[in-house]
């Protein structure tokens, strides 16, 4: 499932270069992809096959430490833009990252001591299998929910832990 996620937003990249290099195109692209997906079965309300990593979240579950995991302020920041950038469907919407990273900043002088932000949370991805199992299907470079399906496309997964 990953590979037509991975077929859907290169085709998504290729338009929002072609067309019109600007954020609102690719965000048009994502929604026109996304547009059938019954949103209610996002149980977290962030989809991170909808958002743009601007880093690999599985790297840093806080499971395993090494350095290439290592989280300084740039880090941090990179992991929340990417988890804001997969909401989908949230009662109250997170602020936007350039909003924390000010906030953020504000409060990690070097005169000061260090601060320390946490970043936990939930949030759902396409099963690797979804299309193959029958969970899905695409047309148009669109994804439809199936009806009448027994399991779910989605799986639940933490702060980064599939």
């Amino acid at each position: 499932m990953k590979r037509i996620f991975l077929l859907l937003f290169s085709a998504a990249i290729y338009s929002a270069t072609y067309s019109q290099n600007t954020p609102d195109s690719f965000a048009n692209r994502i929604n026109y992809i996304f547009q059938y997906v019954d949103k209610n079965q996002i149980s977290t309300g962030l989809l991170s096959d909808y958002g743009i990593d601007f880093l690999n979240l599985n790297n840093y579950t806080g499971q395993q430490l090494h350095d290439s995991n290592y989280v300084g302020n740039n880090e941090w920041i990179s992991i929340y833009a990417s988890v804001y950038s997969s909401q989908v469907r949230l009662v109250n919407s997170l602020p936007p990252p350039d909003s924390v990273a000010s906030k953020f900043n504000n409060y990690n002088l070097p005169s000061e001591t260090t601060g320390l932000a946490i970043l936990y949370y939930d949030y759902n991805s396409c099963r690797d299998d979804a299309l193959s199992a029958g969970l899905v299907s695409i047309e148009n470079d669109q994804i439809f929910d199936v009806p009448n399906r027994t399991q779910s496309p989605l799986k639940t997964c933490r702060h980064g832990k599939n």
